[in-house]
């Protein structure tokens, strides 16, 4: 509840002085900082010896660097992510991420994500069009990607991504060999995940880092994030934990007149789970 309250407290307003809320600010965490410390390792470990048995039937000779880069695909990558279930009303998910049933569970419509701005760019070659860069807007093409559950000795990963990989290796500039990699890593490393995880169907938004910020969390470790602004039209559901349901039906009411307050008109309902903790 704090995090929710937290987060439509500070959710951005238009810039015409409407106290309406448009945007929800939202933190994307850094990848090497999940619950799970096998994150993306299992995609580096799987693409290190996909590529290595493709470049040895090929006959194709990588240099030391590109071995290295390779073997270190992470180096100097910033993947940030924010999760997503299909599980809005789980009693696992409350276990695990909903206070032990206190919290709430946000539901989202990413078709409601707006479509990129243009902006106008005049050269030489006359006027173009082209998206407006602006990473903290969450766009259309910036919608949640599904994740694969994977065990560690499977053969998962799409003979495409190898073929992009060794592209990358042995024909992009060598300046630019270490921006490509990341970009092949990029876009597949954080949707793979161990399959012990597979009842949370799990969906990731992506993102790269741009203005990092610090937390300072439980035994005095820093954590890394960058915000992330969702338009609050995508917010089309909140369910209130099986705790708060049990103990009191006015807390669906309570956050349905409190999202009024904001000009929003979200559904709120009860969780249909009959839980309490134990006494």
């Amino acid at each position: 509840m704090n995090t929710f309250m937290s987060m439509m407290e500070k959710s951005l307003c238009s810039e015409d002085n409407d106290f309406h809320p448009k945007y929800l600010k939202m933190w994307a965490s850094n990848y090497a900082q999940q619950n799970d410390p096998t994150e993306c390792k299992w995609f580096f470990d799987a693409l290190e010896k996909k590529v290595k048995q493709y470049v040895q039937k090929h006959n194709i000779v990588l240099t030391p660097e590109d071995e290295q880069l390779l073997r270190e695909p992470s180096f100097g990558m910033n993947l940030f992510t924010i999760s997503f279930s299909e599980q809005e009303d789980d009693l696992t998910m409350w276990y695990g991420y909903g206070e032990d049933g206190d919290g709430v569970s946000l539901g989202f419509d990413f078709s409601e994500l707006p479509n990129s701005p243009m902006a106008i760019c005049i050269s030489n070659k006359g006027i173009d069009k082209i998206p407006e860069a602006d990473t903290k807007i969450l766009y259309i093409k910036d919608k949640p990607l599904k994740c694969q559950y994977v065990k560690p000795d499977e053969d998962f990963l799409d003979d495409e991504i190898v073929k992009n990989t060794i592209e990358c290796l042995t024909t992009v500039d060598k300046e630019l060999k270490d921006l490509a990699q990341g970009m092949v890593c990029f876009n597949n490393a954080p949707l793979y995940k161990h399959y012990k995880y597979a009842q949370e169907k799990e969906y990731r938004i992506i993102k790269t880092g741009n203005n990092i910020k610090y937390q300072l969390i439980k035994n005095n470790t820093l954590r890394t994030y960058i915000e992330i602004k969702i338009a609050i039209s995508c917010l089309k559901k909140i369910v209130v934990g099986p705790c708060k349901t049990y103990n009191s039906q006015k807390n669906a009411d309570l956050i349905s007149s409190y999202m009024a307050t904001k000009g929003l008109n979200v559904e709120v309902v009860g969780s249909e789970i009959p839980y309490r903790r134990g006494l």
